[in-house]
């Protein structure tokens, strides 16, 4: 009974704004008119449909005649809005100010004293729609029309989904920096927002594919919203659907719900190749995979990965080796599941900038998890690949074989023994660990420099890791380093 006093008493507080402006305009001389119809957007979109027989008028607005044209005002809409407690919201702006009418016939439809046709003629346009094109068409928000944000696919209201489908929108105006998603299930008691059910992925500069995935035959609402690139960092709602889902797929797994994947839009500024755009979905046959990232200048990485069940990140897991043309990034993942791989660059001031986000699918986890040996920065800075061992803890009072290249390093050193290179740029050498807990240092450096590479802690056991067949390596570069 509150909510319904609440919003009575919003819906004549704004009625008395468009009194106001509607005296306001007459006072000055300007001719107004009060148009009355239908207002679609978030809050009756289930309805799908609006039927002059059963749908009654639930809305109105203003048209003013400036200069030579009539133009739309709406007072109520620019006003604020009524929250999910059913309180009024003021929040102003100017959007429904003086209106594109192409903008403002998205959510309005002119239906005065029960003439259809002439009714028309108040949507200032010059191919007017009918009730049942407006009623089908699918909502496109203030945001998205104020940034140039447009719907590429899927223009009706209702989308019906046979286990997976895609959405596409662009913002060829302004590109789309950033994108969010959220679902619910429609007619339950309690809706839970989702956004594991959605996955959205960059399409050249301006263009971003967002994937629907979900898990039984229901009815949905999805909302999808943006952060345009150079704007304000906050997002906006750029479009809401139905989306009714009439079949799904057997042994389906839910999308990682970590934002948007691919390139960022500036990744070349940063020193990326254009290469990289080519893939950013991977599957790893078990627990570990080799990422070639193109590069066209020296630069250090800082990789970054994270379960989809987990926002935290996981330890260790990722090893960058270098050489004179190519960067690679070795993921090692705990255990089945979906993961986010963010490759960043590390800038001359210390902050660190994202250039891409990779999806890597594990179908077997890397069991026992086997972490790598902590890297130092100067592991890039000096070329360094490690061959062998590459795993943080290493038996206690045993013999373990490294393996090493790097073009730059004259020498290395381990614990109080230095040791030389083989051949050419290359390490090979054996040592006995020392006791249990214990950490081992690997140095190394120029004739003038010597600093700290990589370190390992010595343990009282080590289980083998589970042996499988290992996805077949990206890097070709790599392939090259290996054959010592």
């Amino acid at each position: 009974m509150l909510q319904k006093c609440v919003m009575l008493y919003s819906t004549r507080l704004l009625h008395k704004l468009r009194l106001n402006l509607f005296f306001l305009f007459r006072c000055i001389g300007i001719p107004v008119r009060t148009i009355e119809g239908y207002g679609k957007d978030d809050s009756n979109i289930e309805e799908v449909a609006f039927d002059l027989q059963s749908s009654d008028i639930n809305h109105a607005w203003n048209v003013v005649h400036i200069g030579d044209e009539w133009r739309f005002v709406d007072c109520t809409w620019d006003a604020g809005y009524i929250d999910d407690t059913g309180k009024f919201q003021w929040l102003c702006n100017d959007f429904y100010f003086l209106t594109n009418p192409d903008f403002f016939c998205v959510k309005h439809f002119p239906y005065m004293n029960e003439e259809l046709e002439t009714s028309k003629q108040w949507q200032l346009v010059e191919g007017p729609l009918d009730l049942e094109t407006f009623s089908r068409r699918a909502i496109l928000h203030e945001y998205a029309m104020e940034n140039g944000v447009g719907l590429v696919t899927h223009g009706d209201t209702l989308i019906e989904v046979i286990s997976e489908t895609t959405v596409i929108i662009s913002g060829p105006g302004i590109p789309i920096e950033d994108v969010s998603c959220e679902m619910e299930e429609i007619y339950q008691f309690d809706n839970v927002i989702q956004d594991q059910y959605t996955m959205a992925e960059r399409m050249g500069h301006d263009g971003v594919k967002i994937k629907l995935r979900l898990p039984s035959i229901a009815t949905y609402i999805l909302r999808i919203y943006a952060k345009m690139f150079s704007k304000d960092n906050e997002f906006g709602k750029v479009a809401t659907y139905i989306v009714k889902c009439l079949q799904v797929s057997k042994d389906m797994e839910l999308f990682p719900s970590h934002g948007i994947w691919g390139p960022e839009l500036y990744y070349q500024d940063i020193g990326f190749e254009k290469a990289i755009v080519y893939q950013w979905w991977y599957e790893a046959s078990c627990g570990e995979i080799d990422l070639y990232v193109p590069v066209w200048q020296a630069m250090e990485i800082v990789p970054r990965l994270q379960s989809s069940e987990d926002v935290e990140e996981v330890v260790n897991s990722v090893l960058i080796q270098t050489d004179s043309r190519s960067i690679v990034a070795i993921a090692r993942m705990p255990k089945r599941g979906n993961y986010k791989l963010t490759i960043s660059k590390k800038m001359p001031d210390g902050s660190v900038i994202p250039a891409i986000h990779y999806l890597i699918t594990c179908k077997h986890g890397y069991v026992p998890f086997m972490p790598f040996p902590i890297a130092f920065p100067v592991v890039q800075q000096f070329m360094i690949t490690l061959v062998e061992p590459k795993k943080r803890f290493l038996p206690a009072r045993s013999y373990v074989r490294f393996r090493i290249i790097s073009p730059l390093l004259h020498s290395l050193r381990l614990g109080e023994q230095t040791f030389s290179k083989r051949i050419g740029d290359k390490w090979d050498f054996t040592i006995l660990t020392p006791g249990p807990d214990e950490d081992l240092m690997l140095y190394g450096g120029t004739a003038d420099f010597r600093t700290s590479i990589l370190c390992f802690r010595t343990v009282l056991f080590i289980p083998e890791p589970h042996v499988c067949e290992r996805l077949t390596r990206t890097s070709q570069s790599r392939r090259s380093l290996l054959n010592i």
